[in-house]
């Protein structure tokens, strides 16, 4: 079946674990997710199945929201529970917290955990670190659109996050307690958005059912910013389908800039392409010839 699926993988499980259960109920290795959740994490995990794998990087590109439980005045090695206690510190106000979280409102340097995916020389971050070698990833610039606070009872601060993709939710949490002269970890993660999906329309994996859950590509390609939504006849099916040249006078009149995602008559997608005014390029090609 091609699709997406609203997964809401729940904390202990990998998620590769939860990807496991639909790959068995589909009967098929074609699935994939669209950005992974740590293993102490829960919440929204976006899955791609059939040819629709190939749309991930659509999915991946959406900004996301995140609740997070912070621990202050403690660090751990992984900088979430699962790691071992490395450093202890003082328990900083409300005001102090209030003070420092508007620097990291914006476009902002970002140095991801040394327990995570990350490629460094050809291996993961976290193979590295477990097997006892100092890791110290570079920084990269990401983007935070807003931080709010939800709950303050100390030592446990409750944030809400709002950010684009690449954002390493722990190691924001280690530095707003460093500005805040202190250290911290995320006890507990919840992703409750990904672009305008929520996790409160999303299945657990063992409520998953390919007939109900497997949403087809006119229920979701509306949900991507930017994307304009285009059926096609037949005739202009075949045309994509052998990627032949497109010319704007194919397209209705009002049509504006954007992605056109093209669909057949029985909503399955068809192909991907940009226009730019009078410009008409491919970016992807998925029904077969």
């Amino acid at each position: 079946m091609n699709g997406i699926v609203l997964l809401n993988k729940p904390a202990g499980i990998t998620s590769f674990q939860a990807l496991s259960v639909l790959k068995k109920k589909l009967a098929t290795k074609k699935v994939g997710h669209t950005g992974t959740l740590d293993k102490f994490a829960e919440g929204l995990l976006i899955a791609c199945t059939g040819k629709y794998t190939r749309i991930s990087q659509y999915v991946t590109a959406l900004p996301k929201e995140y609740v997070a439980w912070i621990v202050l005045g403690k660090t751990t090695t992984t900088l979430d529970p699962e790691g071992e206690v490395t450093d202890t510190g003082p328990v900083p106000s409300l005001s102090e917290i209030q003070r420092v979280i508007p620097g990291f409102i914006g476009s902002i340097q970002q140095r991801p955990p040394a327990y995570s995916a990350i490629h460094i020389n050809g291996r993961r971050a976290w193979q590295r670190a477990r097997n006892g070698e100092i890791v110290d990833p570079e920084p990269r610039r990401i983007i935070v659109e807003n931080i709010v606070i939800q709950q303050y009872t100390p030592p446990r601060l409750c944030i809400r996050v709002n950010c684009h993709q690449g954002t390493y939710i722990r190691s924001l949490a280690r530095d707003i307690a460093l500005a805040a002269g202190t250290c911290a970890y995320v006890t507990r993660l919840q992703r409750t958005r990904v672009g305008s999906f929520s996790v409160s329309d999303a299945v657990s994996p063992e409520m998953f059912e390919p007939v109900v859950h497997v949403q087809k590509a006119g229920d979701f390609i509306a949900a991507f910013p930017g994307f304009i939504q285009m059926c096609a006849d037949a005739a202009l099916k075949e045309h994509l389908v052998y990627g032949k040249t497109l010319s704007p006078e194919m397209l209705p009149s009002d049509c504006g800039d954007g992605v056109i995602a093209f669909l057949d008559t029985s909503g399955e997608l068809i192909a991907f392409v940009e226009k730019q005014g009078q410009r008409l390029q491919y970016t992807m090609v998925l029904a077969e010839r």
